[in-house]
């Protein structure tokens, strides 16, 4: 620890005499994205993110980068009182666990829409994806229960008309009424590749 702290004191390395805790928000909302660092650990080679699971309003819990640092990006999910840990590793030696604790609620205690008659407000659903189901013109592409890591949506004769990454959704308004075909790769890995008529 004395060679550790030299280094420190001349400004290489962690102080391995500080203590660790997670610092970000405490109040989230579903679908927010928010920053989360723990400050390091001394000769930390790992660090494990865990995050609560479920959705709300059409959003589900993610990590959306940084996994193995010690700063993330989470995205929030199901609402209530939750749990982020953070795990640091040298190795495979745990050198120590943080966690911090966030309230998620759902703005204006709403959560979307019920539909309420209209057509597009009902969606169907397929291998953990949404699409407005035929006729509905408006709305777009949602992802449930993960998201986008890609998705690229192509015109009968195989031109791209709309290409994106790492989101939660996907706008097809601006889209001439038509089939199309889109793949998407998600953030399990998964591969679809589906048919959507607007």
């Amino acid at each position: 620890m004395t060679v550790a702290l030299a280094w420190y004191a001349v400004g290489v390395g962690y102080d391995p005499t500080a203590s660790h805790y997670i610092v970000g928000p405490t109040q989230l909302t579903p679908g927010y994205v928010a920053n989360y660092s723990l400050n390091p650990y001394y000769n930390a080679t790992n660090y494990v993110w865990t995050i609560p699971g479920g959705c709300a309003t059409g959003y589900c819990w993610a990590i959306v980068s940084g996994q193995g640092t010690s700063n993330v990006s989470i995205r929030a999910g199901s609402t209530g009182i939750k749990t982020i840990t953070c795990r640091a590793y040298l190795g495979n030696t745990l050198l120590g666990s943080q966690y911090i604790t966030v309230n998620v609620q759902t703005p204006n205690t709403g959560g979307g829409s019920s539909g309420g008659g209209n057509p597009c407000g009902s969606i169907a659903s397929f291998n953990g994806v949404i699409y407005p189901p035929t006729p509905c013109n408006g709305g777009g592409l949602i992802a449930q229960h993960v998201y986008f890591k890609e998705i690229t949506i192509f015109d009968l004769v195989g031109r791209i008309v709309k290409h994106e990454t790492n989101v939660d959704q996907v706008d097809t308004e601006c889209l001439p009424q038509g089939m199309y075909m889109v793949r998407a790769t998600l953030d399990n890995q998964e591969v679809i590749i589906k048919k959507i008529l607007k």
